[in-house]
């Protein structure tokens, strides 16, 4: 297994690669423990992720309900198997197709203020003394 950290803007990703056993469980707990990120906004990126052993499952599953306490946690790219593996486990609220998906859901309502901020000082013209 392999994890690889990235950051854009306030969001870290885990991209995980290959099996999740025995083997790679420990790599997976000191990954998360070391970078301090249990109040950082996560999407762990599962696209190239191809197995998952019940040993993984048990301690992935410990690793998001830590960070899931947050509602800063947010699952990626998971194939169905492991859609429905995380769904048994409680975290189908946690998973989103594509890693777009799962940015925009941390930002959806501040987005959508935005938006209709924009919009609103895009239509208003300034009023004039004459008027």
């Amino acid at each position: 297994m392999k994890t690889r950290l990235r950051k854009a803007r306030d969001i870290y990703f885990f991209d995980i690669e290959g099996n999740l056993d025995m083997n790679g469980v420990d790599e997976l707990q000191s990954f998360c423990s070391n970078n301090r990120l249990t109040k950082k906004k996560i999407v762990f990126n599962l696209k190239s992720l191809f197995f998952i052993g019940s040993t993984g499952i048990d301690v992935f599953s410990q690793i998001l309900d830590l960070m899931k306490q947050n509602n800063n946690l947010k699952i990626c790219c998971a194939s169905s198997e492991f859609q429905k593996v995380f769904t048994n486990e409680g975290f189908h609220s946690l998973l989103f197709s594509t890693e777009e998906e799962a940015i925009l859901s941390f930002y959806d309502g501040q987005l959508q203020q935005e938006r209709e901020l924009s919009f609103i000082q895009n239509e208003c013209q300034p009023i004039s003394d004459e008027e």
